[in-house]
């Protein structure tokens, strides 16, 4: 059976773009603790990570997650975006609509 997202997990996947998850992520990766190589690789969506529990698959949530991998030995780190983003997902929506001014 297919888990649908819910309201609250679409949200995450619609109001962040790879892209703010990149610029976060940034200044905080450094070197893999396998192989101690800097080359990791930020894929390029956002993945949603299905955590079931076996007595109750319908109640499964997915948590979107950035997905790094070091190029070097391939190891790979799953960062979860409501937790690096939480201010962003929390802040209210922006009106990009410019304003007439009279």
């Amino acid at each position: 059976m297919r888990h649908e997202a819910s309201r609250a997990e679409r949200k995450v996947f619609q109001k962040l773009s790879i892209i703010e998850v990149q610029k976060r992520l940034q200044d905080r990766v450094q070197c893999c603790a396998l192989c101690g190589s800097g080359s990791w690789e930020l894929q390029p969506e956002i993945y949603g990570m299905k955590l079931a529990h076996p007595l109750t698959p319908k109640q499964s949530k997915q948590f979107p997650c950035a997905v790094l991998i070091c190029h070097n030995c391939g190891n790979m780190h799953l960062i979860s975006v409501e937790v690096l983003c939480a201010d962003e997902l929390n802040s209210p929506p922006t009106d990009e609509q410019p304003q007439k001014e009279e």
